[in-house]
């Protein structure tokens, strides 16, 4: 299993969600906020720490609002790449997963089949 502290930016990560019904399944989704980052969702681009983040893996522009929420102590924040549909972070009624949930980083992608192969 890797590290907690070998997680960065746009890694893709297992874990299970603090969402009520659903805690024993297991989602995967982008990391987007580690512990002490202030996230906010604004005209279409995600924001870290007041920085506007390139994101060219997202499928199309958010049509939503979030934030600014800071990511506690131990805590990790996620979202799908395809935004405006995915069950994420910023549609749980507690947004961040704390550590003890995360199970690891996703290195290899089978599906789709056009795209298999190893993840950046």
């Amino acid at each position: 299993m890797v590290g907690l502290t070998d997680f960065k930016f746009g890694d893709i990560v297992v874990f299970y969600p603090p969402l009520p019904g659903h805690e024993n399944e297991r989602y995967i989704k982008r990391l987007i906020g580690l512990p002490g980052d202030t996230i906010e969702i604004k005209d279409g681009a995600l924001y870290r720490n007041g920085q506007k983040v390139d994101e060219p893996y997202v499928k199309e522009p958010m049509n939503y609002t979030y934030g600014p929420v800071t990511v506690p102590a131990n805590q990790y924040f996620f979202l799908g790449d395809n935004r405006n549909e995915s069950l994420d972070s910023h549609m749980w009624p507690t947004p961040f997963v704390d550590k003890s949930k995360i199970v690891g980083k996703a290195m290899f992608r089978y599906y789709p089949f056009g795209s298999i192969g190893g993840l950046n």
